[in-house]
């Protein structure tokens, strides 16, 4: 990568063809296999570590200006302009969770990157990236408040996920198991927002099986979430035997 290009001006076809050298057709269709149907986006079948590369050569002092440019920009953007390939995504996302600024401009980028996510490899991504800082972990906590409240299913998914990465602890543990509930009460018929809710409760199941079980035992989860939570734990190498042996009865 020339470290001279200017990523602050119009970046998304800079970032395009930065990708393109690295595409790989065979590891497309694989990635394509894996995504719904549904999903639009092209798959340019550029792997993780590669895009985080490239996204390294753009100087950390144009974070936001990158960003601006492609998610609030003065103008509206012409098509190519936009990020459109998988990867193209998962590299902005990159860029916006090492964006280190106030909650405040965070959370409208967030908001601004929210209609990109058509995917749970993207959204899973985003939130791979985008890590509440220790001194921030209850503001943020008000923001995945928000995206749990939408209308959007992946922006419900990002909210969930980030809950399963960065909340599944002592002190969170009841606003945890009481967003859960208040998703699954809502009873969305989506996948990807029921596989959420489904992989949150195994988490915590893994950490704090006492608790689980009595939410488990008492809930508003569909029967698809119930079911597949029971699958993931069933499946996961962190719960004992005792507790898989325990969990057979339970199915719905």
């Amino acid at each position: 990568m020339n470290k001279e290009v200017d990523w602050t001006s119009n970046p998304v076809p800079k970032l395009r063809e930065a990708l393109a050298q690295y595409a790989d057709k065979g590891y497309a269709r694989f990635m394509r296999s894996g995504l719904p149907k549904e999903v639009e986006s092209p798959v340019m079948g550029v792997r993780v570590p590669i895009i985080k590369a490239i996204v390294k050569t753009i100087p950390r002092q144009d974070d936001e200006a990158f960003l601006r440019a492609i998610l609030t920009p003065k103008r509206r953007l012409p098509k190519n302009a936009k990020p459109d390939a998988l990867e193209e995504r998962i590299a902005v996302a990159c860029v916006l969770g090492r964006f280190r600024t106030n909650l405040d401009l965070k959370a409208e980028l967030l908001d601004a990157y929210m209609p990109y996510i058509d995917s749970w490899a993207v959204c899973d991504e985003l939130c791979a990236f985008v890590k509440p800082r220790r001194e921030e972990k209850d503001e943020f906590w008000d923001y995945l408040e928000r995206a749990c409240a939408s209308d959007a299913p992946y922006t419900v998914r990002f909210g969930l996920v980030e809950t399963l990465k960065y909340y599944v602890e002592r002190g969170w543990l009841a606003r945890v198991l009481d967003r859960v509930e208040r998703v699954a009460q809502r009873d969305l018929d989506v996948r990807t927002v029921n596989m959420a809710l489904a992989w949150l409760v195994c988490e915590i199941m893994a950490k704090f099986p006492n608790d689980a079980f009595k939410y488990l035992e008492n809930n508003s989860l569909n029967n698809f979430s119930y079911n597949l939570a029971l699958s993931k734990i069933q499946d996961s190498l962190r719960v004992s035997d005792e507790i898989k042996e325990e969990l057979k009865s339970m199915k719905r």
